[in-house]
């Protein structure tokens, strides 16, 4: 088959980021994306399957299931989210000082001051919630 007539079609012109940090960029989107997938099923699971089919099945047969399949799958439930949320930390982290650098501003002060802030209100909140009433 002769290509010599497909030669008036543009070639694509296909370039990938340069850099470390655009394509550590890349990586934790897509590390993020596929742990958050992977913590959200997992949470389907436990809640939609495990939850009714414990209920259905005998003793023996329940036993069997905690003490093989969930101590595994709980692993893998725990490790998905943790990876997540790092993942998720660090890409934010990541954005949030390249925006302070471009404002001229400390990046370091903007996300410490944003973890802070948080904390904050996170220990308020708790203080509310467990007071005596």
């Amino acid at each position: 088959m002769d290509l010599s007539a497909l030669t008036f079609l543009p070639t694509p012109r296909i370039s990938l980021p340069g850099g470390f940090d655009v394509n550590l960029q890349i990586l934790l989107r897509w590390v993020h994306f596929i742990a958050g997938i992977t913590w959200l099923g997992l949470l389907y699971f436990f809640n939609l399957v495990n939850i009714p089919f414990m209920k259905e099945i005998e003793g023996p047969a329940r036993s069997k299931v905690v003490t093989a399949l969930l101590p595994r799958a709980l692993w893998w439930f725990r490790w998905a989210a943790v990876v997540t949320v790092l993942a998720g930390i660090w890409y934010w982290m990541m954005i949030v000082h390249t925006d302070a650098h471009n404002g001229q501003a400390n990046g370091g002060m903007a996300i410490g001051s944003f973890f802070a802030i948080w904390t904050a209100v996170f220990a308020v909140e708790t203080g509310m919630l467990m007071s005596p009433a």
